[in-house]
């Protein structure tokens, strides 16, 4: 395991493609196993969503072993005015998410006993996929990259560019243009989950922001069986977000935190 981690620090993108690569396999076959045990399908939500806890749970393991958990924000709670922040931004988010895909903020919630299974899968799909990329990723980049006085917002945007790249899976749906705008705007979403992390150190307000987004859009198309996803609420929702990133480039721009330390061990600056 040292020598996993000593090749993590010498060669973090390296490690970067290796970890994803490891977490599509682990989160893949615990699903497909647990669908050949219990006699579901592989997309059925619950053997996803137990892929999904494996997944997880390696993740931990790995923060663990390598001694990463706190420097990876896993620990860390962050300043009540990092949470105040993140909970503004979830109000915004939620907002012109159901109006890019609604056209009103005002929509019925389907939250029942029936849709749990579904509900339960997509939340916890923003738990691993920020302890992947916010998490493992972004803290191993940013610790390859200290010496570069722009690191920081390269391993935000690079791990951004790689959480869009992930949804690429979804070409096997045959919607060539959604995915591809889906990707686009999953990268971009993730500029602000990464500045919202390296502001103070903290994992947590970035998977309150992505998993709170998708318990409320994926509540809200419940509640519509006819709903449908187009080309044209993937690019309202685009237009949406493209204040988040800017204001998520804005922050990893200004001396919140003390240059060279990666780990989240200062303080953010009181200015």
């Amino acid at each position: 395991m040292q020598k996993f981690k000593r090749f993590a620090s010498l060669h973090p993108l390296g490690f970067t493609f290796i970890i994803v690569l490891l977490f599509i396999l682990v989160m893949g076959g615990a699903a497909a196993l647990a669908a050949a045990l219990l006699d579901y399908e592989v997309t059925d939500v619950t053997a996803q969503f137990i892929g999904q806890i494996a997944a997880t749970v390696g993740l931990l393991v790995l923060l663990w072993r390598f001694g990463w958990l706190t420097k990876a924000g896993v620990t860390r709670l962050g300043h009540w005015r990092l949470w105040l922040l993140t909970l503004t931004l979830l109000v915004y988010n939620s907002l012109t998410a159901l109006l890019a895909f609604f056209g009103t903020p005002w929509v019925s919630l389907n939250v029942s006993a029936a849709t749990a299974p579904d509900l339960l899968h997509t939340t916890m799909a923003g738990v691993v996929e920020e302890l992947l990329f916010r998490g493992v990723i972004l803290y191993a980049l940013v610790a390859g990259w200290r010496r570069f006085r722009w690191g920081p917002v390269a391993a935000v945007l690079v791990s951004a560019f790689l959480f869009g790249a992930l949804h690429l899976v979804n070409l096997a749906s045959g919607e060539t243009s959604i995915t591809l705008l889906q990707v686009f705007e999953a990268a971009l979403s993730a500029i602000l989950y990464g500045a919202l992390v390296w502001l103070e150190g903290s994992l947590w307000p970035a998977v309150l922001l992505h998993s709170g987004l998708n318990l409320l859009v994926n509540a809200a198309v419940l509640a519509e069986p006819a709903f449908a996803v187009t080309t044209t609420h993937f690019l309202w929702l685009i237009l949406s977000d493209l204040p988040l990133a800017l204001f998520g480039l804005y922050l990893l721009s200004k001396p919140w935190r003390q240059p060279g330390i990666p780990d989240g061990s200062s303080q953010m600056v009181r200015v």
